[in-house]
């Protein structure tokens, strides 16, 4: 197996004498998308949070096989790894143009100037955002801000995404739109590590998956074999039913 593009070892964070992610080991593969699944309180949040460097962490994390010895927000985006927040923290009294705009600042300060080719990028991958470029982010729809938090971390020309809940607070149909519209992410090359209430959504487009529970992984297989197993299906996608 290929050296994996972001690998976490024995990577634990704790809240005083409370361990919310207990010695976690997990690997993203280029091109590759796993999700973490679990119930609320498991440490999900929490675990993207510390990868990203916002919180405080011991353990591991390595970016290509090489450690990170400064695991800061800025190291990461500098290395290329974009957090999509549960929140979504979009600048509502702002346009869609330009909260795209700012998503692309890091690249524009370091000299690089392809923020209209990125923005283009993005429409073609959510035409509905083109459709709105000069809409506040406040009158979008849920989908629709999704859509445009997910496009504004496109502008950082990320190599790994992390997605804190996309489906969260969104209409079922929306869901599927918005999933289908992540699976495809991975043909422009990018790897994402995806956090998902919707255990079902979630690894019917992911390649493997992890199961978190109280703050420690207890399964890890490939997706299509968590779609299969008793005790996700009778835990997280509905006693008895069928999965086809």
């Amino acid at each position: 197996m290929s050296t994996p593009i972001i690998e976490i070892k024995q990577f634990s964070v704790a809240y005083g004498s409370m361990k919310a992610v207990e010695e976690i080991n997990l690997q993203l593969q280029e091109g590759e998308i796993i999700t973490v699944i679990g119930p609320n309180g498991a440490g999900k949040t929490t675990l993207l949070n510390a990868v990203m460097g916002m919180i405080p962490s011991t353990g591991s994390v390595l970016f290509r096989g090489e450690p990170l010895k400064q695991h800061t927000v800025a190291r990461m985006v500098a290395s290329g790894v974009c957090l999509v927040p549960e929140s979504r923290e979009l600048f509502v009294q702002m346009s869609v143009e330009d909260n795209l705009a700012l998503g692309n600042f890091h690249r524009w300060k370091e000299g690089e100037r392809d923020r209209q080719t990125l923005m283009e990028n993005v429409f073609k991958i959510f035409p509905r955002l083109k459709e709105r470029k000069q809409q506040l982010a406040d009158t979008l729809s849920g989908g629709e801000r999704q859509m445009l938090a997910i496009g504004r971390a496109l502008m950082a020309k990320p190599k790994v995404l992390l997605l804190d809940e996309p489906s969260l607070g969104l209409a079922p149909k929306i869901v599927q739109e918005v999933l289908h519209q992540v699976s495809q992410l991975r043909n422009s090359g990018i790897s994402i590590l995806l956090v998902e209430q919707n255990a079902r959504g979630a690894l019917k487009i992911a390649d493997r998956g992890y199961v978190l529970e109280m703050g420690r992984i207890v399964l890890e297989d490939k997706a299509s074999n968590l779609l299969e197993n008793k005790k996700i299906i009778d835990s997280y996608l509905g006693i008895g039913k069928s999965l086809s």
